[in-house]
């Protein structure tokens, strides 16, 4: 289908983000003295999460290169009554022989109820400071998901937009792809930011 076609296109962009060297530790950088008093649990504010039947996702950093295997699958992690709880009424895998250039990151796609945010939920092996080197990032204004960010890397004709979230267990990216003649980046942007609000608004903590 063409809509698979158009957006392994660009997972398989999105994971050229990941191929940053793994950087060499720094000598230079301080110790932290081990006496330095720990703030304590009453002045830290509480920390952002998903909060899914099979578990707390909560939103922080991570590193890329030490995540190793527990990397949140979106498709498997999250329940179908979940995905319709915030307004998408089908879940549908992507197809094997697209899933095959995407590098191991799990995707599927999502139907929405109104029809109009349809779009692409994927995990993402890479962070915001890999992304910002590779492609650079987008501030957006969001008072529901302050930490999320968007990024449009461009290849050919596509207008394809990615909202991403960072969570200690990877980040989990929304995809809203399109091409010049049917769509603008501003516009998937829009939609893609969009749906990850309404997953988050749906099933979080913390706010």
């Amino acid at each position: 289908m063409k809509r698979f076609a158009i957006l392994s296109t660009a997972l398989c962009v999105m994971l050229s983000g990941c191929t940053t060297e793994q950087p060499l530790n720094d000598d230079t950088t301080p110790n932290i003295e081990s006496g330095t008093p720990s703030e304590s649990a009453a002045d830290k504010p509480q920390a952002q999460a998903f909060v899914f039947k099979s578990g707390v996702l909560e939103i922080g950093d991570f590193d890329p290169y030490t995540i190793g295997d527990d990397i949140f699958d979106p498709c498997t992690e999250i329940t179908q009554e979940e995905f319709t709880a915030a307004g998408f009424e089908e879940v549908e895998p992507v197809l094997e022989k697209y899933a095959g250039i995407s590098g191991g990151l799990k995707s599927c796609f999502l139907t929405s109820q109104d029809g109009e945010n349809s779009a692409t939920i994927s995990n993402n092996v890479a962070n915001r400071p890999v992304i910002e080197d590779a492609y650079g990032t987008e501030e957006r204004i969001s008072t529901i998901l302050p930490e999320l960010y968007v990024y449009s890397p461009r290849f050919g004709t596509s207008t394809s937009c990615f909202a991403q979230v960072d969570t200690l267990r990877g980040g989990v990216a929304v995809i809203a792809s399109g091409l010049e003649m049917t769509s603008s980046n501003e516009s998937n942007c829009a939609k893609a930011q969009k749906v990850l609000e309404n997953l988050f608004a749906a099933h979080s903590s913390g706010r």
